[in-house]
This record gives C-alpha cells, structure tokens and sequence, in this order.
C-alpha cells in the first residue's frame, strides 16, 4: 500500500521518455518488461515459464529454446538457472524485468535461480523485485558490492508538504492545514491511507462533519473507518460494481458487464470513474484493458461482498465469471476462479476438458501444474487425469514414479 506498484511504473515511463528524447541507436537501447505474480507463479515450472514469456514480449524470439526446454522437461535442481542465464546473456540487447509482488513466491528453486541470474546474468539481465519484505536472497553480499539499489517504505512515505499536495490537488476547496497534518500523521504518510481518505471525502456529504470524526479515530482503526466510508457513501451504482468485480481475481469491462448483467460501456465508464478516483485499480496489459483491484483493498470488498450479498451469491458470481472465461479461452483465469469459490469438481472438469490441447501442444509442465492445484482426492476419482499424470511422467523420463499413482 505504500505506492510500490506505481512508483516502478512511473520509473519505468521515465526510462522510455529518456530512450525515446536521446534517439539512441537500437544497438543502445533498453528493453522494458513486467511480470506480476499471483498465487499460482509460487510453482518453478509455472514461474520460469511465465518469466521467459515476460521477457520475450519485450525481446520477441530470442528466448524460444529456452522456453521450449522449459515446457518438455522435468529439469533437476540449479538446470533452470543456468539454462536461463546462458540465454540472457545471449541477448542482443539488455533488459530490465519487473518481478512486481515477489513476496507471493516461497519456493527455494526460485529463489535460488534469481539469486543466480543476479550473479551471472547481470550484464544483461536487470531485475527490479518488488517485494512487501526482504526476499531470502544475498541482499547484504550484494549490498556490499554496490551491486543492488533498495528503497524502502520510509523513503516512500509521503512528507507533510508531499502529503499536502496531494490532498490539495484531489479536494477542492482543500481542507485545513490542521487536517492535512493530522491526516499524514494518523497515516505516517502511507499512500493507501491518504488515498482513502480522499475517496472518503469526496462521497461525503458534510465534509466538516467527515473531519471531525476523522479526529476521533485511532491510528490503528483508520484504515477500517475510511474504507467504510468509501464504501457505506457509495452510490448504490458503484458499489454493486465494487462488490461484485472483487470476486474476480482479474477483469475487463466485458467480464464486469457479463457479472453485473449491464453493458460493457457502462462498466468501462465505472472503471474510469474508479481510476480517477484514485480506487485502487492495477492495470495487467499495455492496453489497459485488464485490470484488478490493489491485493489488501480487494481482500477488504470481498469480505464485506460475503457479508452483504452472502455465501451463495458470491458464489454464483465466481461460477459464472468462470463460465464467462472459459467461453472466452482464458482457461487460467477460469481455473483460478474455480479455485476460488472451492468448485473442485468444475475445475476437474475444466482441466480434463483441456488436456488434450496441451499435450498436442507439448505443455507438459502447465498440464502438470493445473493438475496439482486440484485436491488429491479429486484427481483420484478421475482416470483421465491420473492418465494424464503418468503419460507427463513418461515424457519427462521418470517412469519409476508412475506405479505411485495407482
């Protein structure tokens, strides 16, 4: 909630506008590429596959082997690194990859191939990690070396003059001087709280009466007391939509119009009106098409979602926006929703329904991966997945373990 997200984003803007003002030769330029993690990337195979993809969309066709080595083959431990730092320093141009929410990924594969791309690929390869907490790497060794760059939370805080002119240019008239300064001491100058705050201010209809109980409120319960008035506030347009979208673990204003029974143009000037308000939308594509909701501020809708619109409601929201998905060959996004909602038996029939495009397309690893987020009790009661199982088995040369799946 400290701007992270943003902050690498508008560096990233700034990088391009400097490329694009110093007219380089392309033999001097630099690649920009972004990898957003969810839940499901804590997987190596999931992981390195989705991280070549991220950095062939901004360097098409140099990656290609890699990523076919990485789909067919089971790879040992330490393989995944130094097929990936090999290539990277194959490049023909270097490339600095966002790994934005780093802090979802557990697994020590990954971490240790990060480690070793940040040893071996870095003439190359520049990673900007976007993390909640330190990640388990050797920050202290590299810290030493000058060979890493941190900013930490402090040095994203708002100061009081930054913080006041932000309010300033959000609410109009601006409130008090002695709000201001209560405001950025109550939210020690975090982005999210000062976000909400202006969200709250704006669908409040006696702003002097806001103030006031806006003073009585500890520091701890601020963030609790603003979204309520973000939310309670809200016409009744917008919070639908809120309410509803945060069931999705992504959207479009088609996806939202399909969940909201409404037309996609609607839902487009919905998410425009969220944007300009500051409510906490992250863009996934170039397009800008794709959205979903800040990680801590959707947690907070879907938990109010179950409250007001109850259990059975949302969970036909999360089925039918899987329905939706896989109409539309998202079968991912389809899967995760699925999930979700604990629709076991869907999702089952969801990967089963799939497999055989996978296999023709040798994506033995992705196959794999969506197979082991379903429940074992699951899998167990349907052949064609433990077939399934075996036959990934067999390709990757690990036939002793095949017996283990009667």
């Amino acid at each position: 909630g400290y701007g992270k997200t943003t902050s690498v984003a508008m560096w990233l803007q700034s990088l391009r506008d400097q490329e694009s003002a110093s007219r380089r030769e392309p033999t001097a330029t630099t690649r920009m590429a972004w990898y957003a993690l969810d839940e499901e990337d804590d997987d190596a195979s999931t992981f390195f596959t989705r991280f070549v993809a991220a950095i062939e969309a901004a360097v098409p066709n140099q990656l290609a082997p890699v990523a076919t080595g990485l789909t067919i083959h089971e790879l040992a431990p330490g393989q995944h690194a130094h097929l990936l730092a090999d290539a990277c320093l194959k490049l023909p141009e270097q490339v600095v990859l966002v790994v934005d929410d780093y802090h979802l990924i557990t697994h020590p594969e990954i971490h240790a191939t990060i480690e070793f791309l940040i040893q071996y690929a870095w003439s190359k390869l520049h990673l900007v990690i976007v993390t909640r907490h330190d990640p388990p790497l050797s920050i202290p060794r590299l810290r030493a070396r000058r060979e890493v760059f941190e900013i930490r939370s402090a040095a994203l805080r708002l100061s009081e003059e930054e913080a006041t002119r932000f309010i300033e240019s959000q609410l109009d008239p601006p409130p008090p001087a002695a709000f201001i300064t209560l405001l950025q001491e109550r939210t020690e100058g975090w982005i999210t709280g000062l976000q909400l705050a202006v969200a709250a201010a704006h669908v409040h209809d006696n702003l002097p009466q806001f103030l006031l109980d806006f003073q009585r409120y500890d520091s701890v319960y601020i963030l609790d007391y603003l979204f309520d008035e973000v939310l309670d506030r809200a016409s009744d347009e917008i919070k639908e939509f809120l309410l509803k979208t945060s069931l999705l673990t992504r959207f479009d204003a088609n996806l939202a119009a399909f969940v909201l029974q409404t037309d996609a143009a609607a839902c487009q000037r919905m998410i425009e009106q969220l944007r300009r308000q500051n409510l906490f939308i992250v863009v996934l594509d170039t397009e800008q098409s794709w959205i979903r909701y800040h990680r801590q501020f959707q947690a907070m809708l879907a938990g109010r979602a179950q409250i007001i619109l109850g259990v059975d409601f949302t969970s036909r929201i999360r089925l039918a926006a899987a329905a939706w998905l896989v109409e539309h060959g998202w079968i991912d996004e389809a899967l995760a929703q699925y999930l979700a909602d604990q629709a076991w038996n869907a999702a089952a029939e969801l990967v089963t329904a799939d497999r055989h495009r996978l296999q023709n397309r040798e994506e033995w690893q992705l196959l794999w991966h969506r197979i082991a987020q379903l429940p074992e009790e699951t899998v167990a009661r349907r052949p064609a997945l433990r077939l399934a199982q075996a036959w990934i088995l067999q390709v990757q040369n690990r036939n002793s373990a095949i017996p283990g799946l009667v």
